[in-house]
């Protein structure tokens, strides 16, 4: 838990008892400080007070770093411009008593035989004797100095006032300002505060630490309604001759409370203030500005009265229950604005506040009360709403909520088959359907006089009232109307509980008919608490979110708001209402990076990227900074493209609504627990890959009408729902691979996932959506696509060359690209056809397309879409002026340029023939794919965009083999004398032999393990090489061994036998051989870094031979000051290498 904290602490100095000196320190201390939670420099700051001192003309200035988790902080004091002190030290809170403690050490920096203990106790605030805290505002010049351009400048000092007397008080302090406007080349100004005076004449001067510059400051001190205290008056700058007003706010930080750390969003320029940030503040509505700001028009004719703040505990709605969350909600957020929509007839964007709601909410409730009549615990009736997102069906969501039933929402957009199977197992008592709706579910209703029927029309989904009435039904217009009329209390007398049912929440329905989820109040009421965005605006853009009910508590919780809009009209709504958080699905965040990368052409500058981000993010309204994506999995590249270019935090979450939020970026939520379950089917063994089962404390206890379902099963006595999905765990991160009954197995007995490969193809702008196909008997896999508007102008062949190509360069494996296409020119998916709802219907679109896929896997087509690996000449011509020798037709399309004898001049070469072209193209692309896909590139100018990611599992990736670490034990025989030596060759492998062989015994004998035809020719490559350094002389050649391998392979690349005998010879390994060149890809560097290293790791295990690893190259980040010791060698953390 964080802890922040202001206020004045008491205490001492302690000499440390090994300290002999004569000279006596001041060991009695006065402190005011400040822990905040600001991401700037300082975190903490304060002053310290030496009135008894001569030698000290003013207060101390303290400032230094914070760590709220571990309540340690780094403090230096500073004393007539000098640094004195240094502190570290930890803050202790004691809830008990309400005392917090500073201890640690200190010591001098001006004699550093002088060190010891710290100790302060915090004294408590009172009106009678002590004030203190951060106080924050703003010194504004006055108007009659308007020409002399004299900036506003914040205010933000740490300071204590205490009484000295009956009416005279005392004030010491410090505070600091980085706006430097009236001080050029000072980004950061530190400054003492001393005064004295009366609370209502209370006289401070202010001195810059490191420069001759005093301002004083004189005014009146006063209560608030908030019962904090408020500095006012004039200041002035005599050396300067300037002068003006000043207002500065006290905020304390008390250690004893739990702040939530909003992160807000000037409501005037967007800029993002995070928590300890200076602000301006409206408690009513949480309206908020930077400094200066307040000033602007738009913040001046804001209706509340803001106040400066660095830290605003926002207010929260509390409830127990749904019904006290929503009573509580309206309560103490009623001016604040809640919903937000396009009205249909002016165009113009409305929004409603929590008052504008609740009058609607409680109508609504009052009037349908009558209805639900015999409400207990156990009986409880059902509210049934069939009726598309509008401002309308979230009121009667909550209205159905406050009346203590049972909330059903359904899709309308369900077949009638799935409709009456719902009426009948809910019988609910009011039915609240949309006008589209009602001659659907008219068709299957039996007449009963006791239900209510409520229609709401298109124009009462917005609330302009209506006079027209549909049959055997009442509209939402005179249901309102007569609910104003009720007097009645909306309250029943049965309470709810934890365990009472609040709703039926449908499943997706992807696999068939949706299932009810049953929520009971306890997964009804939200428990979470986070860092929230203020204002926090989210969008809703679907027609139907069957969980709508579950955010909505969330949102009226933290009074945040929600922005109504549809698919048609969603970007300029998003545009207008600016949203603060987005919410997509993987298919809208795929949409926005294809709408990037047509913005994209040719060989696209930094300038004509930064340009085109900026249009996207001014696009969404100028003030996105979070988001979410669920409901599917997303590619690296399209996250890439969030965070990195659209610079929105999302996450990509992971959850069900059985069991609710799963995991954060493949981090397990707290309170989760995963078990994997064997798949013999996809020969998963449960232990690390299998079948995802999921315990959550927010687990629903079932499915209504459907008892003992088998998605629940009993693992170790705990309850789990199995989610069909497949999956990785490793400690407390999941990785999805697919769900279970949508894996492929080709006829090469490999696993393949089809939503991986679609979530690629869908990437591309030609294409809209996409389905993947596979068969058993074959090898490939094939797609049906849905091609968009500019896809509509390609023929199957092109598409299929496009679609092999990205396949490619996104990384796909060969038996993942496919190999034939069907193109779909004549539907599209959707809930209506039934191919489409949340997610694609698998099941309805395999039936659909039975036929296309006997026709695509038929054996007759396998030789059409074969690829041919011949190259262009032209392409061809290149390359060999690149390399500047013929390749004499010995290359074909599956080689890659480094097969073809590449080195990264060659490279570099291959590169600026691609530019001159105006074809973009980066040496990791050369390296990354074969020379087919290289062709392509050049002749049909297909664009590559750096923002393509390959998705590795580094945490998979550096761990060692369990084959080598089995290998791992202490070994009592003797150690060997004779060296392996790896990486013979190149710029530093002749040098480390000849060093070598200088520096051990004559009896040493050198193997040298060198990749070549035969021994031959290896001793000539290494005698070449040491002739180049002038080292061949020195060498006597019966103490060298040259054996031909490769590190790499398997057993070095030597004979089982040979290698088996080596391991007898061989007590040191130099392991040297790598690809040192910066520019290649991970995936070209593994099989000779990585694996390398391995079978060099389990010769020496095998071998009990140490092993000494080398290299030409190394590279440290440069964000990181890194410190080297008398002899050039730098120390890396753990944390510093990354791993």
């Amino acid at each position: 838990m964080s802890v922040y904290c202001t206020g004045t602490f008491i205490g001492q100095r302690v000499i440390d008892a090994s300290v002999s000196i004569d000279i006596i320190e001041q060991n009695s201390l006065k402190f005011t400080l400040s822990f905040t939670p600001t991401k700037r420099y300082p975190s903490a700051f304060g002053a310290g007070f030496y009135d008894n001192d001569p030698k000290i003309s003013s207060s101390s200035i303290i400032h230094g770093t914070y760590d709220s988790v571990t309540q340690q902080a780094s403090l230096i004091e500073m004393m007539n411009g000098t640094v004195m002190y240094e502190y570290q030290c930890k803050l202790t809170v004691d809830k008990t008593v309400g005392t917090t403690y500073l201890h640690g050490t200190w010591k001098s920096l001006i004699n550093s035989n002088i060190f010891g203990k710290l100790v302060m106790i915090s004294e408590p605030d009172s009106i009678s004797h002590c004030l203190s805290g951060i106080w924050t505002g703003e010194a504004q010049p006055a108007v009659e100095l308007a020409d002399f351009f004299i900036p506003v400048n914040p205010i933000r000092w740490c300071a204590t006032l205490f009484r000295i007397n009956n009416d005279t008080w005392q004030m010491f302090g410090s505070g600091y300002f980085n706006d430097s406007a009236d001080i050029p080349n000072q980004p950061l100004l530190f400054f003492s505060l001393d005064g004295k005076g009366t609370l209502d004449d209370m006289n401070i001067i202010k001195k810059y630490a490191t420069i001759e510059y005093n301002v004083e400051y004189r005014g009146k001190i006063s209560k608030c309604e908030t019962d904090t205290y408020i500095f006012t008056g004039n200041w002035s700058n005599a050396q300067a001759g300037s002068y003006g007003s000043f207002q500065a706010e006290q905020c304390q930080l008390n250690p004893m409370f739990t702040y939530r750390l909003d992160i807000c969003i000037c409501a005037v320029c967007t800029n993002i203030l995070n928590p300890g940030d200076n602000r301006w503040f409206c408690a009513p509505c949480h309206f908020t500005t930077c400094p200066g700001c307040n000033l602007n028009d738009v913040a001046m004719a804001h209706s509340h009265k803001l106040v400066p703040h660095i830290l605003p505990t926002q207010q929260r709605a509390h409830g127990s229950t749904s019904v006290e969350l929503i009573n509580n909600a309206f309560h103490v957020f009623g001016s604040s604005p809640f919903i937000s929509f396009r009205n249909r007839e002016s165009g113009q964007l409305v929004w409603l506040t929590y008052n504008d709601m609740s009058s609607k909410c409680y109508a609504l409730a009052k009037y349908w009360k009558q209805f639900l009549l015999n409400i207990n615990q156990n009986v409880r009736p059902f509210i049934m709403l069939l009726a598309d997102t509008s401002p309308a069906y979230i009121a009667s969501l909550l209205a159905g909520l406050l009346c203590q039933a049972v909330l059903v929402p359904t899709n309308g957009a369900l077949q009638v088959d799935a409709l009456t199977h719902i009426l009948s197992t809910t019988d609910p008592s009011i039915i609240i359907v949309g006008e589209q709706y009602f001659d659907k579910i008219s068709s299957i209703l039996v007449p009963k006089s006791s239900r209510l029927i409520m229609t709401i029309s298109q124009k009462e989904e917005q609330f302009q009232p209506v006079t027209s009435i549909l049959k055997d039904s009442i509209s939402l217009t005179t249901a309102l109307e007569l609910g104003v009329k009720v007097q009645n209390d909306i309250l029943s007398n049965s309470p709810l509980s934890n365990d009472t049912i609040s709703a039926i929440l449908s499943t997706s329905g992807s696999t068939g008919h949706p299932k009810g989820a049953i929520f009971t109040e306890d997964l009804l009421v939200p428990t979470d608490t986070f860092t929230l965005i203020s204002p926090f605006i989210r969008i809703d853009y679907q027609p139907f979110d069957p969980v709508l009910v579950l955010s909505l508590m969330s949102t009226i919780q933290y009074g945040s708001s929600r922005g109504l809009t549809n698919l048609k009209d969603m970007w300029d709504d998003i545009r207008d209402i600016r949203p603060t958080s987005l919410g997509l699905s993987p298919a809208i965040w795929t949409f926005l990076y294809k709408i990037y990368l047509r913005k994209l052409t040719g060989h696209a500058t930094d300038e004509q990227r930064e340009n085109a981000a900026r249009e996207m993010q001014q696009s969404l309204g100028g003030r996105v900074i979070s988001g979410t994506s669920g409901g599917g999995s997303i590619s690296p590249s399209v996250l890439s493209f969030i965070r990195n270019v659209l610079k929105i935090d999302v996450v990509n979450m992971y959850g069900c609504r059985e069991c609710g939020n799963i995991s954060r970026d493949g981090v397990l939520y707290p309170g989760v627990d995963v078990k994997l379950i064997p798949v013999p089917d996809l020969e998963l063994d449960g232990e690390t890959e299998g079948e995802i089962c999921i315990h959550s404390p927010r687990m629903i206890s079932g499915y209504w009408g459907l008892d003992n379902h088998s998605s629940f099963i009993n693992i170790d006595g705990k309850r789990y729902y199995k989610t069909g999905d497949i999956g990785i765990l490793t400690q407390r991160t999941l990785k999805l691979f697919d769900r279970s009954g949508t894996m492929i197995k080709n006829s090469l007995a490999e696993w393949i996932s089809p939503v991986k490969i679609e979530n690629i193809l869908e990437q591309l702008p030609e294409i809209s959506s996409a389905f993947i196909l596979g068969d058993s008997s074959c090898t490939y896999v094939a797609a049906i696509v849905c091609p968009s508007e500019i896809g509509r102008t390609l023929n199957e062949s092109e598409m299929l060359q496009l679609i092999r190509f990205y396949g490619a360069h996104c990384g796909l494996r060969g038996s993942e690209i496919p190999q034939c296409i069907y193109i779909e020119r004549d539907i599209i998916w959707n809930e209506i056809n039934g191919l489409m709802k949340e997610k694609k219907c698998r099941t309805a679109l395999m039936k659909h397309y039975s036929q296309v896929k006997t026709d695509l896997f038929h054996q007759e087509n396998i030789q059409e879409h074969v690829k041919n690996l011949d190259l262009n000449i032209e392409f061809v011509s290149i390359l060999e002026n690149v390399l500047n020798r013929s390749l004499k037709g010995h290359i074909n399309g599956g080689n890659t340029f480094l097969e073809i004898g590449a080195d990264s001049l060659a490279v570099a070469r291959l590169c600026k023939v691609y530019h001159e072209r105006d074809i973009p193209l980066n040496p990791s692309t050369v390296y990354n794919y074969q020379l087919n896909h290289l062709e392509e590139i050049l002749l049909k100018k297909r664009i590559i965009y750096n923002e393509i990611i390959i998705d590795i599992d580094w945490k998979k990736e550096y761990q060692i083999p369990d084959r080598i670490k089995n290998l791992i034990r202490k070994s009592s025989n003797p150690r060997k004398t004779n060296i392996l030596v790896t990486g013979c060759t190149g710029f530093l492998g002749p040098l480390l032999i000849s060093e070598i062989f200088n520096k051990t015994d004559s009896s040493v004998v050198i193997y040298c393990l060198i990749r070549a035809n035969d021994i031959k020719h290896a001793q000539q490559r290494l005698e070449q090489d040491l002739q180049k350094c002038e080292r061949f002389s020195s060498i006597d050649w019966t103490r060298i061994r040259c054996i031909v391998g490769d590190v790499s392979k398997e057993n070095l690349g030597l004979t089982q036998d040979f290698y088996n005998d080596l391991t007898q010879q061989i007590g040191l390994i130099y392991h040297n051989a790598s690809i040192v060149n910066l520019q290649v890809p991970y995936k070209v560097l593994k099989e000779s870094n990585v694996f390398g290293t391995l079978n060099c790791l389990e010769f020496a295990v095998k071998s009990n031979a140490r092993l000494i690893y080398t290299s030409s190259t190394a590279s440290l980040s440069g964000l990181i000051d890194f410190k080297e010791d008398s002899n050039g060698w730098i120390t890396l953390a753990s944390n510093d290498m990354n791993l």
